[in-house]
């Protein structure tokens, strides 16, 4: 048994856990993970998680397209990680099926080297992408892997954008902990906005705090849903609302592109990347309006 003398001379000495026994294999992974996290922190300030309130709600189309006005527009060195292992779509929807991308990565996350990291990307521009490619099975990760992956991800990044899954998992739970914030993703439907709530507790559930996570509308209507109803259901501020610019959507899907810069969803994307980035103001306008309205001051 330890006496708290002891304890504070090992914490001195740079032991940053202490496990008693009886202690499970559960025990000692945790406080492995802890310790690592005290020893080696994400400390990135620029990492940002999506995940949608429900499958179909446009979250990937809105982390992509704001990855890209984040490096095209504003010049910053982006990395977008596709973390949705078993539905993550963009390597089908971008074209891309050959890349080895995060599957190739999860199979040496401890050995990563520039070089080696970059035969695994998809870029365009200033914009990296290290996409899920669920046509090619790849070994399943773990906390430890993408606490790999961002260890080595964050020098070289200004912004690293997240694309969860909608279940929050233990593997997940290390980026969402790691991001500045979380975004939950949703439309203006009742299944899910009913499903934000839902969401919202499981993220809160994996530790992450309260004051972290906000709420993205997609496919956007306000005659439809208020800004204030949705945070009454929600429980969480709402950050911005996307606009509902299903053709313009559906061509760059069907043409494996990137949505028009000058398309009301693109422009959307390009002020969500400047107010992430705290780089300007939304414009005067219409455009500048809506953002204004549905998001935080």
């Amino acid at each position: 048994m330890w006496t708290p003398e002891q304890e504070a001379e090992m914490m001195a000495a740079g032991v940053s856990q202490v496990l008693r026994r009886p202690f499970s294999a559960a025990d000692l992974e945790l406080a492995a993970r802890n310790a690592l996290h005290v020893r080696r922190p994400v400390a990135h300030p620029n990492i940002l998680a999506f995940l949608p309130s429900k499958a179909g709600s446009g979250c990937s189309t809105v982390v992509l397209n704001t990855a890209a006005a984040l490096a095209s527009e504003l010049s910053q060195r982006t990395l977008l990680i596709e973390a949705d292992r078993r539905s993550g779509v963009l390597s089908i929807l971008l074209n891309v099926e050959d890349k080895g991308g995060l599957p190739a990565i999860l199979q040496q996350p401890g050995q990563l080297t520039p070089v080696g990291w970059r035969q695994h990307l998809v870029s365009i521009g200033k914009l990296d992408m290290l996409l899920a490619n669920p046509l090619h099975p790849g070994p399943q990760p773990t906390w430890a892997t993408y606490f790999q992956i961002l260890d080595f991800a964050q020098a070289h990044y200004d912004f690293i954008l997240v694309d969860l899954p909608d279940l929050i998992n233990p593997a997940t739970t290390e980026l969402a902990l790691a991001a500045r914030n979380v975004f939950i993703v949703c439309e203006p439907e009742l299944a899910s906005l009913k499903l934000v709530s839902v969401r919202r507790g499981e993220v809160e559930a994996a530790g992450i705090d309260t004051e972290k996570i906000c709420v993205l509308g997609n496919r956007w209507e306000g005659r439809r849903l208020t800004k204030e109803a949705l945070e009454k259901t929600a429980q969480v501020p709402m950050y911005a609302a996307m606009p509902n610019d299903y053709l313009n959507v559906k061509n760059a899907a069907m043409e494996s592109r990137l949505v028009s810069k000058e398309s009301a969803f693109g422009r959307a994307c390009s002020e969500l990347a400047r107010r992430l980035c705290s780089m300007q103001a939304p414009p005067e306008g219409r455009l500048g309006s809506l953002l204004r309205k549905f998001g935080k001051s």
